[in-house]
């Protein structure tokens, strides 16, 4: 990889708030270009004109090729598309995937400069061919896009289908299961231009592979990364700050955690609340002043 190209911020977003804007403006410098997929059931074409109205410098591309569910396949496919656009757009050293809910706790020129210097893909890695993982491949879950986080209706159909296929032993993908070790890790990761291509040249194996998964994204990208270490190093660490709460992020709301999250190693960090004293501390910090000048006289 040569040093000293830009590099792609690639966002999955579901509605426009303080939070996002903050975070594409966090990026918008010569340093960095910005992709952004959009859940298909919330985006109209003035929401990506406003998107791309936001920033002076950086290209905004703004994508809606899915409708996005919770914990499904489609969240695969959004980032497999987003990745996708944002390689045939450009050539990029690193490709950094974030939700629409976090922030950099870090300045531009501070994140560009530490992934200039590497070569190494950033993941958190948790497990590898951890049960919960391996059940998430081997037994089919057909109504998970009817699911999300809800437990209605089609959640209890899908609770009986899978103790049903429990009980006769129907397994699925188990030559895949035999030939490669299965990753769990964060879905948010850091990664290069060469990883990125090698994944996308695997894209329709992946979706069918994982085409009625449940949570894939937690599986697919790391399973290729562990399979594949012979080609590419990588860092057990996304420099990423999330704190759960069950199977939701705890939103960061004091003024104290947001001063932590500042001085720590982190470069990202989720999530966010719209409350705009706290965005306007991680703006002051954040966002070189030039920048920010040039921002304000935009507005």
């Amino acid at each position: 990889m040569a040093k000293g190209e830009k590099q792609a911020i690639l966002i999955l977003a579901h509605q426009v708030n303080d939070v996002l804007r903050t975070l594409i403006q966090q990026f918008d410098s010569i340093l960095f270009d910005i992709f952004i997929h959009f859940d298909q059931k919330f985006y109209t074409a003035s929401l990506g004109q406003e998107l791309q109205s936001l920033v002076q410098t950086s290209q905004v591309s703004v994508i809606a090729t899915q409708s996005v569910t919770w914990a499904a396949p489609s969240v695969m496919r959004a980032e497999l598309d987003l990745m996708n656009h944002a390689f045939n757009s450009g050539h990029y050293r690193y490709f950094h995937l974030l939700s629409g809910q976090d922030l950099a706790v870090k300045s531009a020129t501070t994140i560009y400069n530490f992934f200039d210097s590497q070569d190494a893909q950033f993941f958190e890695i948790r497990a590898v061919n951890s049960p919960v993982a391996i059940d998430r491949v081997t037994y089919r879950y057909p109504l998970v896009e009817s699911v999300g986080k809800k437990r209605n209706f089609f959640w209890i159909l899908q609770k009986a289908y899978l103790l049903f296929q429990k009980s006769l032993h129907i397994k699925n993908q188990q030559a895949f299961l035999l030939e490669n070790q299965l990753a769990y890790a964060s879905q948010w990761a850091s990664m290069t231009n060469e990883f990125v291509e090698a994944l996308l040249m695997q894209k329709s194996e992946l979706q069918t592979i994982y085409r009625q998964a449940l949570v894939p994204d937690e599986i697919y990208k790391a399973t290729f990364l562990v399979n594949n270490t012979k080609r590419f190093t990588y860092h057990n660490r996304n420099y990423r700050f999330i704190s759960f709460n069950g199977n939701s992020p705890k939103i960061i709301s004091t003024p104290q955690e947001v001063q932590e999250l500042l001085e720590s190693e982190n470069f990202f960090a989720r999530k966010f609340a719209p409350e705009n004293q706290l965005l306007e501390l991680i703006r002051k910090a954040t966002i070189e002043k030039e920048e920010l000048d040039n921002q304000v006289e935009a507005m």
